[in-house]
């Protein structure tokens, strides 16, 4: 499965309230949810290149 936010393959996915229809891993759930990670932004591009540099992956193209 692929993370709609970090666009990883991943073993799980799922949706959220927050999300609609998209499909997230869990550490980018957990990304989301924690209130004390103000450095990294609150949008989907953020987030996911945020864990995408944990994983030593290039980061997203930012959409304009």
């Amino acid at each position: 499965m692929i993370c709609e936010c970090c666009r990883r393959d991943v073993d799980h996915t799922r949706s959220s309230f927050w999300h609609g229809e998209a499909r997230i891993c869990r550490e980018c759930l957990a990304q989301w949810c924690d209130g004390d990670n103000d450095e990294i932004g609150a949008d989907a591009v953020s987030v996911g290149n945020y864990v995408r540099l944990r994983h030593g992956l290039p980061p997203l193209a930012l959409l304009c």
